[in-house]
């Protein structure tokens, strides 16, 4: 019984809504609207660029404070406030006028050294040096090599590197 009663209704439902669709033109009871109006243009090549203003806080992914492990006068910057550097990139130096005086020191003394210790082994090996000046004099090289990496060292702890890429502030 509900599907004789059904079918009866799907032809009444669909003439129903042909009449209904046909009642938006013109000529019936639509109103008198003219047509919009619609203008063709060639198309044309223009830049869009999407912006988004907003108020907030931003963080940043990384963040790193950059200090020397000395206490220095600052003698040149590498940077611009907020520019981009890449990692291990120098970006400061330090003074570092007398570690560069111990440095050429320590290498003068160390060639000095070294010549010494050639002299001692050309002597030693006609048999006119003993064993002991000849490794006095090797001490004495050993010593002059380690002081120029101290100075080296001394120089590096000076000059300081960005240890990570990202943009720089600086805090004043």
């Amino acid at each position: 019984m509900f599907r004789s009663h059904s079918r009866a209704r799907f032809p009444l439902l669909v003439a129903a809504a042909l009449s209904l669709a046909s009642c938006g033109g013109a000529e019936g009871g639509g109103g008198d609207r003219p047509a919009p109006l619609v203008k063709a243009e060639v198309p044309q090549m223009r830049d869009f660029a999407d912006v988004i203003e907003a108020v907030g806080t931003a963080r940043a992914n990384e963040q790193v404070t950059i200090a020397s492990p000395v206490a220095e006068r600052i003698e040149r910057l590498y940077f611009d406030d907020g520019a981009f550097v890449r990692k291990g990139q120098l970006i400061a130096v330090l003074a570092q006028g007398q570690e560069q005086a111990a440095l050429q020191s320590a290498r003068a003394t160390e060639a000095q050294a070294q010549s010494q210790l050639q002299r001692i082994e050309a002597l030693s090996d006609r048999g006119f040096a003993t064993r002991a000046q000849l490794d006095v004099q090797i001490a004495t090289r050993a010593r002059a090599r380690a002081e120029a990496d101290d100075a080296i060292a001394r120089i590096d702890d000076r000059t300081v590197r960005a240890p990570l890429s990202g943009a720089v502030i600086s805090w004043r």
